[in-house]
């Protein structure tokens, strides 16, 4: 098999030997080729025999060269194919591939058989004096590509070797960064005012700015880098990017916002807008919510930072997260009564924590019933919809249990004045009158507004 090794010594003997036909003595012009060409016979013979053993020597060592290319394209030109496959996408078929490189092998070897053949053309026809005219300008047909190609490379070579230690150097150092933000994460490393959570976004951040300027500090030293040309098109992609990027900055610095500012967290149940769900994905650009059916929703990050966000994960591990309905009862049910049942349904609902324990609030008095406020604690923001479901279900056991009606009266009736509108006593203590009232006269009063309850009272 082909190793770097062995190949670098191929390539290094050719080399050698390519530049030892090209100059076995100094050919610079015509006046060198004369030199040859009027040269003792003697001298020609060994001339002749150092270019015939300076065309051999690379030829043997391509031919071998080249067929172990063949045998390296037949042993690797599937995982090669592989690595141009995106997913299940082919760019080009395997069988194709393989026929390609095979094709690029034959034609680099043809190339290389006719440099080789027309160097030695050269120096052939050098050896006669009528000939040195053709044999110069086959020459520097060869020569001058190769001179100018070499010329290029060579004055380009400080530059490429900045651009590796930039490349080696930013690469490096970014695994460096990793490892440091890693331990951030993990907890090795505790830095004040510094939450762990922050430690992946940060580097996330940290690496985007390396890759956005490590262009900057290649593209100076990139061939052509001073000509009009690369001017005017470093600044049309300029102001395509400035044109174009608004809103991807305006996301992005909202992202960041987002996260350092610590609103919501991956997993939590959060109301953005209008919006309730849990946080599945928080990046740079966008926060994708899944709601409670079960649908997915990508907000830009701008909008989320222009609405209000209402977390209701954040206390709910360390103080509970209050839920809380109402129901309006009638004055004629004790409110005594009314706290107990809500609490009874409260503490058989799952996931309402009994320390702290639930309570109730009478939010209003209004003109026909009572507002009652049944607040619970629960550590499980996640299942509010849920809770608040189980929750209403045992409200209704508990007092269709206990005959208490959960509706909401209203009254139209004519009174005498004399009835007082409380309820009898938890003893069952009959209805008082205010004194000297006259005798109850039975009548009928009915509510006519429909959907209500209908009240029948008698007075």
């Amino acid at each position: 098999m082909l190793n770097l090794r062995r190949t670098t010594t191929y390539v290094f003997i050719i080399t050698l030997s390519a530049l030892t036909l090209l100059y076995p003595i100094p050919m610079s012009n015509e006046y060198d080729l004369s030199k040859i060409a009027l040269a003792q016979p003697r001298i020609k013979i060994v001339f002749v025999l150092l270019t015939v053993l300076g065309l051999l020597i690379p030829r043997l060592l391509a031919k071998r060269l080249f067929a172990r290319l063949v045998i390296l394209i037949e042993e690797h030109y599937v995982a090669l194919h592989n690595l141009l496959k995106i997913q299940h996408l082919e760019i080009i078929s395997a069988e194709r591939m393989r026929k390609t490189l095979h094709l690029l092998n034959r034609t680099a070897r043809t190339i290389v058989t006719l440099l080789l053949g027309a160097l030695f053309i050269s120096r052939i026809l050098s050896l006669f004096p009528e000939a040195l005219p053709a044999a110069h300008e086959l020459q520097l047909m060869i020569t001058e590509p190769l001179s100018i190609v070499g010329k290029a490379l060579v004055s380009y070579l400080p530059n490429t070797i900045q651009i590796i230690i930039i490349l080696v150097f930013a690469h490096y150092a970014l695994k460096v960064i990793h490892v440091f933000f890693h331990a951030i994460d993990s907890g090795i490393i505790v830095l004040p005012d510094f939450y762990p959570e922050w430690a992946e976004p940060t580097y996330k951040i940290v690496r985007l700015l390396v890759f956005v300027f490590i262009p900057f500090l290649i593209m100076p030293l990139l061939p052509g880098a001073n000509s009009r040309f690369f001017d005017e098109v470093t600044f049309f992609i300029g102001l395509l990017v400035s044109l174009g990027s608004t809103s991807v900055i305006k996301n992005m610095t909202a992202g960041i916002v987002l996260t350092y500012t610590r609103a919501f967290q991956i997993g939590d149940r959060v109301r953005i807008g209008d919006v309730n769900g849990d946080v599945v994905e928080k990046s740079l650009f966008v926060t994708r919510l899944k709601t409670t059916k079960n649908e997915q929703i990508a907000m830009p990050n701008s909008t989320v930072v222009d609405s209000n966000i209402m977390n209701y994960s954040a206390l709910a591990s360390d103080k509970g997260l209050i839920l809380h309905t109402s129901v309006t009862i009638g004055y004629d049910v004790n409110w005594r009564q009314v706290q107990k049942l809500l609490l009874d349904a409260a503490l058989r609902t799952s996931h309402v924590l009994h320390d702290p324990m639930p309570f109730v609030l009478q939010t209003s008095l209004d003109d026909y019933y009572v507002n009652y406020e049944i607040n619970a604690y629960t550590d499980q923001p996640n299942h509010i919809a849920a809770t608040l479901s189980v929750l209403h279900q045992h409200i209704l056991d508990t007092f269709h249990s206990a005959g208490v009606e959960i509706m909401s009266p209203s009254y139209s009736a004519l009174r005498n004045g004399n009835d007082i509108a409380i309820p009898p006593e938890r003893h069952g203590s009959p209805r008082q009158h205010l004194p000297d009232s006259p005798p109850e006269k039975p009548y009928k009063a009915f509510n006519l507004e429909q959907g209500q309850r209908v009240v029948q009272k008698t007075f």
